[in-house]
């Protein structure tokens, strides 16, 4: 897998796909799609905590896993998207 400066996660009915991207003027710009995994393949998530950024790490069904670090401005919003990933 490769590594992105900016890595967008996102949520559909189905799927958790992750965008490549590059910092913008105000806010990231989508550069391309580097994953998409069906939701149901996810076996785990992990939310670390840090002072400047803290580790996500989503596991898959076939042992491959997403890493990203989530900037501390961004925290909220990843807790509340792991909140919809993991509600039944």
């Amino acid at each position: 897998s490769g590594l992105a400066a900016v890595g967008m996660l996102a949520l559909t009915a189905d799927d958790v796909v992750l965008i490549n991207g590059r910092r913008g003027m105000l806010k990231p710009v989508a550069t391309g799609l580097a994953g998409r995994v069906p939701r149901r393949a996810l076996s785990g998530v992990e939310l670390g905590k840090g002072k400047l950024v803290a580790p996500l790490r989503l596991s898959w069904a076939d042992g491959s896993e997403w890493e990203l670090n989530v900037p501390r401005a961004e925290a909220k919003k990843a807790q509340a998207l792991l909140a919809q990933l993991t509600a039944a």
